[in-house]
């Protein structure tokens, strides 16, 4: 799994303290991909393919850049009334995203 080569900064052997060591990882992942899918809709971007496994993480300054990678469904949306219809897949799709990337947390 992708998320489980992000390096978690502190190493500690006391449970709890992992545990939330990983949950702020996913945490702060999650943020970076909704901030790369705000920023697709504020360029009117339709990403339409947004899966785990689309989702490249960096780190950057302390935190994490998202990466969407294989484009090829994406779709620019000149027309209000369709890119509201087609963004409404996109955040469909991060709330899946979003819900594997924790539940993965709890196993």
């Amino acid at each position: 799994e992708w998320l489980d080569k992000v390096r978690i900064q502190q190493q500690t052997t006391h449970p709890q303290k992992e545990a939330a060591a990983k949950f702020t990882v996913r945490l702060r992942a999650a943020v970076a991909i909704a901030k790369t899918l705000t920023q697709f809709h504020q360029s009117r971007v339709v990403y339409n393919a947004l899966t785990l496994e689309n989702i490249v993480l960096t780190p950057f300054e302390g935190d994490y850049l998202a990466t969407f990678i294989d484009l090829s469904d994406a779709v620019i949306c000149n027309d209000e009334q369709t890119f509201d219809e087609r963004k409404g897949v996109d955040l469909t799709n991060l709330g899946i995203v979003l819900n594997q990337l924790f539940q993965k947390a709890d196993g």
